[in-house]
């Protein structure tokens, strides 16, 4: 028996094959689909609290109808925060920490918003950077990025936007990232290309903040680093771009920015066409040091022994890798021999990554792994008890005060708009609980 779950935490895939959809099959918790590797998690250490999570105050509906397109969980000291692109509406909803407390309602905080690539683990009320919908319209063929910012001092609850316009010759490429705030400019790190040579190289531009969208064009456009944008670790302002190179393989770079500029750390060439991460990078200090981590898998499409993903794609995943940035130095771990990444986070109490990604299964289908990776290295790989919750689409998790969470859309039922009592229909929503809850 296998559980279906549309486009499961690989919409990063989907991005990085040009906006591809992906259906896959995933196969259940039983010991049947375990990989050796793997080993079941133990009990739950507070059952109490997760079956009251689970009953009562896991589950959001954000604004909008359909699928959603994108879901991001934050968490800044007692409020945990979704954000949600659905529709093209931007909403979003919060809750607290305590034991099943329901969710606020969903907050409709911008429109005509397709997609929302990098958010910072802790941005309760910003700031956001997205790709606006209008490059398509007929006229207005520019790409624009658009900002959004909450200043909680505002009485009015109005949130600040901004906007900027890219020359006309240029292509936005790969993700964007908010790198920080000066003056009020939101300074944005994104990528771009010619359309003549479509090499993507990587800029850091600011936008002004207002109360409008003006779009304005930036006076130059100036090269930070080649590649495009992958992922961004906010605190350490640490990123990764990819770039594909003449022997069919690909390049991932790791910088830092410094002031106006990036400053190279680490090179690593990954043997395949075509390389997934994570877009949001973690961070953590302590003993007076930091560390940024991030997770990704190099992966070629088609050949043999490809593994189906439904819609005409089939990927060959290589291993999952989890790189560690301290100081000036970036080290490799592997973390599972075959598999896609969905999700990185950090358990704060521990200095554990909880590393969430996708292992195929038997070469039909791929089931949903967590593996701990340790301050020394050493990785423990567990299945999650996916039998506690409904399917999950687009996993995620986010590093809160009180241990890490893992968060999703899930499909739910409710009241048919005809009328009929006894009707019902399916409906999106967001459903969030402690990690703890399905594995530890």
């Amino acid at each position: 028996m296998t559980r279906t779950f549309a486009r499961t935490g690989l919409t990063l895939l989907s991005l990085t094959l040009s906006q591809c959809a992906r259906q896959c099959e995933r196969a259940p918790s039983d010991s049947s689909a375990r990989s050796p590797d793997a080993r079941v998690a133990p009990l739950l250490a507070d059952p109490a609290r997760c079956r009251a999570e689970i009953a009562s105050g896991s589950l959001a509906v954000p604004a909008g109808s359909g699928p959603l397109d994108a879901l991001h969980l934050t968490c800044a000291g007692p409020r945990l925060t979704a954000w949600v692109v659905r529709s093209h509406s931007l909403s979003r909803m919060s809750r607290e920490l305590t034991s099943a407390r329901p969710w606020s309602l969903a907050s409709v905080e911008a429109t005509a918003v397709t997609s929302l690539d990098i958010v910072r683990p802790d941005a309760v009320g910003g700031p956001l950077v997205w790709r606006a919908p209008t490059a398509a319209i007929e006229g207005l063929d520019r790409d624009e990025w658009w900002v959004l910012q909450h200043d909680p001092a505002d009485p009015t609850g109005r949130p600040r936007r901004g906007s900027l316009a890219l020359p006309n010759d240029i292509v936005a490429r790969g993700s964007l990232a908010v790198v920080d705030q000066r003056e009020g400019m939101l300074r944005v790190l994104g990528s771009y290309a010619d359309r003549e040579h479509m090499l993507g190289v990587t800029t850091l531009l600011e936008v002004a903040l207002g109360r409008g969208e003006h779009a304005r064009s930036p006076e130059h456009l100036q090269v930070l680093l080649d590649g495009e944008l992958r992922a961004f670790a906010a605190d350490a302002k640490v990123l990764v771009t990819v770039r594909a190179t003449p022997t069919q393989q690909t390049e991932l770079r790791v910088a830092r920015i410094e002031g106006d500029t990036a400053r190279v750390l680490s090179t690593q060439t990954v043997p395949s066409q075509q390389v997934l991460v994570v877009g949001r990078g973690g961070d953590v200090a302590g003993s007076g040091t930091s560390e940024s981590a991030f997770v990704f898998a190099g992966f070629d499409r088609g050949g043999p022994g490809c593994l189906s993903l439904g819609q005409g794609l089939c990927v060959r995943p290589g291993p999952v890798q989890l790189l560690r940035v301290r100081g000036d130095q970036a080290r490799v771990v592997t973390v599972a021999s075959s598999g896609l990444p969905d999700a990185l986070a950090l358990d704060r109490a521990t200095g554990r990554w909880a590393v969430l990604y996708a292992a195929p299964v038997d070469g039909q289908s791929v089931a949903q792994r967590l593996a701990w990776v340790n301050p020394e290295d050493r990785v423990e790989t567990h299945t999650l008890h996916a039998d506690a919750m409904p399917p999950t689409d687009r996993p995620t998790l986010v590093s809160c005060d009180d241990g890490v969470w893992f968060g999703g859309e899930v499909s739910v039922e409710s009241p048919s708009e005809e009328g009929d009592a006894e009707a019902v229909r399916r409906e999106s929503a967001v459903m969030a609980v402690p990690l703890s809850c399905l594995a530890q």
